[in-house]
């Protein structure tokens, strides 16, 4: 189990996006909806997550950073100019030991076709190539 400050790893994330974002002179942002809870134990490498995106949900199993900066890295990629916000909301599950943790990535970007929602969080394969 990994202990790690949910705010460090926004942070983090937000750090590895930053050069991208001031390159276009767009705003990067992080809100907090309630007080984070001071670290959150998680498998070191792999989490599993549940995606909702204008109707649709599709489950991977990733690091909490990886999906962050990607999720950011793809909204800074696809906004020109205007903001990009991660907002983060905690909510208590009954069990101490637990947490409900939403992500919602925010930008002013063109958004997404609605016909290619459905293929959003599909695993895609990568040709290799030999050197």
């Amino acid at each position: 189990m990994l202990a790690a400050g949910l705010v460090s790893v926004v942070e983090a994330a937000l750090e590895l996006v930053s050069p991208s974002a001031a390159a276009k002179d767009l705003e990067l942002a992080s809100m907090f909806t309630h007080a984070p809870p001071a670290e959150i134990h998680s498998d070191p490498v792999r989490i599993q997550v549940r995606f909702h995106y204008a109707g649709a949900e599709r489950s991977l199993t990733r690091s909490l950073q990886q999906i962050l900066t990607n999720l950011l890295a793809n909204a800074i990629k696809f906004t020109e100019r205007g903001s990009v916000i991660v907002t983060v909301a905690t909510k208590a599950t009954g069990d101490p030991t637990r947490i409900d943790l939403s992500l919602t990535v925010r930008d002013t970007g063109v958004g997404i076709p609605p016909e290619k929602i459905g293929s959003l969080f599909k695993v895609r394969q990568r040709s290799r190539r030999p050197v």
